[in-house]
């Protein structure tokens, strides 16, 4: 039995950008969209292996770990685009969003701290 996880989207506490809707976030990671509503461009990130990753596909975009994969292959083979940024565990996600106001990124919500800032809660 996996453990579950809580997870929330979230970006660097000093971002300019404030809640995102599931449809928003799902457009970004798929690459249909690669600007914040206020116009930043948005770096997606994603913690590699951990529980938080699958309920983030899962629950926020609605895709299998092989099904997201899959849509950043064809977005890397015909240039339109590329996946998420791959981070080790939340610290490596803290300390990118602390350099760089544009890194949005999940984690379990037990690593929230003032580092960062929730702009969805699936």
């Amino acid at each position: 039995v996996q453990a579950q996880a809580d997870v929330v989207v979230v970006v660097g506490a000093r971002s300019a950008v404030g809640n995102l809707t599931k449809t928003q976030i799902s457009d970004l990671y798929m690459g249909r969209s690669k600007d914040f509503p206020n116009g930043d461009v948005a770096l997606t990130t994603m913690i590699s292996n951990s529980p938080s990753k699958d309920e983030f596909l899962l629950k926020v975009l609605g895709k299998t770990d092989s099904q997201a994969r899959s849509v950043w292959a064809r977005l890397t083979f015909t240039g339109a685009g590329s996946g998420p940024r791959e981070l080790s565990d939340a610290n490596e996600f803290k300390k990118l969003a602390a350099s760089n106001p544009n890194v949005i990124g999940f984690i379990d919500k037990s690593a929230l701290d003032a580092q960062v800032k929730v702009v969805f809660d699936p």
